[in-house]
């Protein structure tokens, strides 16, 4: 259930109708506390700030205040539809979540329409002499309404420079690659330190007739999973004297029927059973980062590819990403692994899932980026630069491995397809660099400075 409400809450974050909803309640509460202050000290019989008792300049007043707000507002939110539209068509639908999610587009929009109703509210108080019991101005909430249009004000100037600067291509992949590495402290919050880190994790001794004793476990939507109630799994395993295998975790996409966990032993599991645990799996229509960090190295990667589609031409955009994909995997390298198998406290497996590996994130990002890079110079060199200086941040002789074959591979793609020469000499140059790097032992290269690449340029000049 935590998970669920998790999940809805992380869908409401990145809604324009949460924020201004709320600030729209905020207004009427506020006004509800002035108006019972200026009836209940009877306010509007002191002449207070330029209206004095006029009805008829307080009604002008706010009824210009409303008017300006709104259309204010209006505009305010077709420029922010626009600035969606554009980084949605330029960088991917993909990035339109984080985008969403902004904070100061939804405070600015929400700041207008409080404002709004504030000031509407606060005009249908004001009474003019011919009303029933006499003339009534609110002056309280006419002085908090003013407060308001200057806050307005401060607002929109800051609404107007922060959408350009939020549909910036370098704010928006560092905040992209920031998530990523808050989320990478987050699950895996156990740094690797000076000692041996593990370098395999033992084999997992399944129950014998797992797989032929099990109770397949099938969940009843299409979508994507966004979430998994791990820890109430884990319980349910535990109560039920159970052994519960992950089969697909967050990020993937499921069809009706499809079997997401093997539960053994069968005879244990009751139909009630396997629907609480199926349900223990959140689906919906679209794949969120909420528990799915590779979503967002796949922003990363989507906005590298379209950079360098045909229509487009961006190279340096790549390089950017590039840049940040290079510093998740460095992040991800420096951090702890959780094992893929849990246990009780009487040391039995309880459940078995595949954490984010390392080997995995750089699957997805060399194996994403490869097919693209080939074809443009820059993007080769700089992504076999990268290579080359992540390589002497890896910790363990299996990251090493891993990343020496995607360097291997990236170097057979694009040794035929760099046109110049004096690329190709760099790049095989880095290629050697980054082999040198990732073939000395641990305790060799933690001191050792990057290589440079300036001698290789000086040598073609």
């Amino acid at each position: 259930m935590k998970v669920k409400i998790a999940t809805y809450w992380e869908q409401m974050k990145a809604s324009y109708w949460l924020v201004p909803g709320l600030m729209s309640i905020g207004a009427v509460v506020l006004f509800v506390i002035a108006y019972s202050l200026d009836r209940q000290f009877r306010l509007h019989r002191f002449d207070i700030w330029l209206l004095s008792n006029r009805p008829e300049a307080a009604r002008d007043m706010l009824t210009t205040v409303a008017a300006s707000l709104i259309t204010v507002g209006g505009v305010a939110f077709s420029v922010t539809i626009g600035a969606v539209a554009y980084a949605s068509m330029q960088f991917g639908p993909r990035l339109l979540t984080s985008f969403m999610k902004d904070r100061g587009n939804q405070l600015a929009l929400g700041t207008f329409i409080a404002t709004f109703l504030f000031s509407l509210l606060v005009l249908l108080t004001v009474r003019g002499r011919e009303a029933e019991g006499g003339a009534f101005v609110p002056h309280l909430a006419i002085t908090l309404d003013l407060v308001l249009v200057l806050s307005s004000l401060g607002v929109l100037i800051y609404f107007f420079h922060h959408v350009p600067e939020s549909i910036h291509v370098f704010n928006l992949l560092a905040d992209v690659g920031g998530q990523f590495n808050r989320m990478v402290c987050d699950l895996f919050p156990e740094c690797i330190g000076d000692g041996s880190p593990v370098e395999h994790e033992s084999p997992i001794d399944l129950p014998a007739n797992f797989a032929a004793e099990s109770r397949l476990i099938r969940i009843r939507t299409d979508g994507y999973i966004q979430a998994v109630d791990d820890e109430g799994l884990f319980e349910l395993a535990c109560e039920n004297e159970l052994v519960l295998e992950m089969i697909h975790q967050p990020g993937d996409f499921v069809n009706r029927d499809r079997v997401v966990v093997l539960a053994w032993p069968a005879h244990r599991i009751s139909d009630d059973l396997a629907a609480t645990i199926a349900g223990a799996y959140v689906v919906g229509a679209q794949r969120t980062s909420y528990q799915d960090p590779l979503f967002l190295i796949k922003e990363l990667i989507e906005i590298a590819a379209r950079a360098l589609s045909t229509g487009q031409n961006d190279p340096y955009t790549a390089i950017t990403c590039i840049n940040w994909l290079g510093s998740n995997l460095v992040a991800l390298a420096g951090r702890q692994t959780p094992a893929s198998g849990r246990f009780d406290e009487h040391q039995r497996l309880r459940v078995i899932a595949q954490p984010v590996t390392f080997d995995r994130l750089a699957d997805t990002v060399f194996d994403g980026l490869r097919p693209y890079v080939k074809n443009d110079a820059n993007v080769a060199v700089h992504l076999m630069d990268t290579i080359r200086w992540i390589a002497p941040q890896l910790r363990t002789h299996r990251q090493r491995q891993v990343l020496r074959g995607h360097a291997e591979a990236l170097a057979v793609s694009c040794a035929d397809q760099l046109e110049h020469d004096r690329n190709l000499t760099i790049f095989q140059d880095l290629y050697r660099s980054a082999l040198t790097s990732l073939t000395r032992e641990q305790d060799e290269f933690a001191e050792a400075e990057p290589p440079n690449i300036s001698h290789a340029v000086r040598q073609q000049g």
